[in-house]
């Protein structure tokens, strides 16, 4: 969830993910998130697939702005 000094902007992804994030704050209007998600050959608990996006607000446009790359959306989810 994405929030700007307290209120709610949103979610990152348009669907859930099954590893949380790790996130990184890397200025005061910028966050970075590292996704982890399960490639074929993972076992279930081990993802070796990473996506990494960074997400910053943009107070012109009065929204964040997104760069880099989404986890791929679940099976039977186009995103």
């Amino acid at each position: 969830m994405l929030f700007h000094f307290g209120d709610f902007i949103g979610t990152d992804t348009q669907f859930g993910v099954r590893f949380p994030p790790s996130i990184e704050r890397i200025s005061k209007y910028a966050v970075r998130a590292e996704y982890r998600w399960l490639r074929d050959t993972d076992s279930a608990t081990t993802p070796t697939g990473k996506s990494v996006s960074t997400f910053t607000w943009d107070n012109e446009s009065n929204a964040v702005l997104h760069e880099g790359e989404f986890p791929p959306a679940p099976d039977g989810i186009e995103s």
